[in-house]
């Protein structure tokens, strides 16, 4: 899959979690400005100043980190610690510092990977949101 391919494929899929849930509270008779409210955190549209949306984006990350970090690095044998590291960085980027924060201190990070992500934290400048 090439880079502008993956972007259109996540796209999709951000637009039909969003349009998923809008329908799923539509039937369940939430009003509309709940269904709007829930479909732009879903398409993390303000990301960087609406802190409900930030929230989310930290516990996205938060929840990879702790679950699922280990998994993908199985997946994707062939990166080497530079290349996990640069990942890691873009994932901590879109984290708020609490976020960042916490990622160090709160959660149980796999035991091999706490150096990496140490590093990758390490690599955003501090206060970056």
């Amino acid at each position: 899959m090439t880079r502008a391919g993956y972007h259109q494929w996540r796209n999709r899929l951000r637009d039909f979690h969003a349009e998923l849930a809008a329908r799923i509270l539509a039937e369940t008779g939430y009003d509309a400005a709940t269904i709007a409210r829930v479909a732009s955190l879903i398409r993390k549209e303000a990301l960087k100043i609406d802190s409900e949306a930030q929230a989310l984006e930290d516990v996205v990350a938060l929840v990879f980190l702790e679950s699922y970090l280990a998994e993908f690095v199985v997946e994707h044998d062939g990166y080497d610690e530079s290349k996990l590291i640069d990942i890691l960085t873009k994932t901590a980027r879109k984290m708020s510092p609490r976020g960042r924060e916490v990622a160090l201190a709160r959660i149980h990070l796999p035991g091999e990977f706490v150096n990496v992500v140490r590093k990758a934290i390490a690599g955003v400048p501090p206060g970056a949101r």
